[in-house]
């Protein structure tokens, strides 16, 4: 059986924070098969990467 990492509180929040956002804007709460998708995709994979290496650079 492989080991799993623990979800932080933090990570927790933040996918809960994109519900919310998703929700408010199209009015239906995406599943979490759409927020999995969309979470693997190079783009947004690009964009995350991005914003880290921006929080390290300036914080």
């Amino acid at each position: 059986m492989e080991n799993h990492p623990i979800i932080e509180p933090c990570l927790i929040k933040a996918i809960l924070h994109l519900q919310h956002f998703v929700s408010e804007v199209t009015g239906k709460e995406p599943t979490q098969e759409e927020i999995s998708k969309v979470l693997k995709r190079y783009f947004i994979l690009k964009e995350i990467l991005d914003q880290i290496k921006w929080e390290r650079e300036n914080s």
